[in-house]
């Protein structure tokens, strides 16, 4: 989406995008957007360490990992 969406300027394009990506996460994945993105919009960057060897959150997060934010509390502090 960053790379390609982000220079459409239109807002019609940018639905239409929209409609295109959905459409083929439901074709190529059969799942829903909604099922996949749990937190819109959609972020991602590496300077939000949202990611635990193993997933055990009692460990310290990697950093420097470039992964989904879906803690935007934690995105609100480091910003």
């Amino acid at each position: 989406m960053r790379v390609f969406q982000d220079r459409l300027v239109s807002l019609e394009d940018q639905a239409f995008f929209d409609t295109i990506l959905k459409e083929l996460v439901q074709t190529k994945f059969h799942r829903t957007w909604d099922e996949l993105v749990t937190v819109q919009p959609l972020l991602w960057a590496a300077f939000v360490p949202t990611l635990y060897p193993d997933g055990d959150t009692s460990k310290r997060p990697l950093s420097d990992v470039y992964c989904e934010l879906t803690n935007r509390e934690a995105l609100r502090k480091k910003c």
